[in-house]
């Protein structure tokens, strides 16, 4: 995840910050869903 950019790097025993808003993670995961189909099915939505 952090490779990703979704979070920040390791600092000792202090906790990850999140880099990424909700938004964005939720868009995340539907392009994961529907892979390369993603974009033209956001841009139905738009129609």
């Amino acid at each position: 995840m952090e490779f990703k950019g979704i979070i920040s790097g390791w600092e000792g025993s202090k906790p990850r910050k999140v880099l990424i808003t909700k938004e964005r993670w939720e868009e995340m995961k539907e392009e994961k869903k529907y892979g390369r189909f993603y974009e033209m099915i956001k841009k139905l939505d738009k129609i």
